[in-house]
């Protein structure tokens, strides 16, 4: 399982025909810079940003051919 080291774009910035692998984080998960989780599709996503970075909603994570990790705000 590869490491995201760093957000790679937001979510308007792919490509409209990408599938979206949704990683539902709230508030105190989106301000961890080192975490492991699951997308919505069962993808272990393994994290380990700069120190303070704080993930948004949209932010993305990581690209393939045909689908992106990207990052939602649970309702809270």
């Amino acid at each position: 399982m590869p490491v995201i080291t760093e957000i790679v774009g937001q979510l308007g910035d792919i490509d409209e025909n990408c599938g979206i692998d949704p990683v539902v984080l709230n508030s105190e998960e989106r301000a961890a810079a080192h975490f492991v989780t699951e997308t919505a599709s069962g993808r272990t996503v393994r994290v380990s940003l700069p120190r303070g970075t704080e993930l948004q909603d949209g932010d993305v994570l990581e690209i393939h051919d045909d689908w992106a990790v990207v990052v939602r705000a649970a309702q809270e």
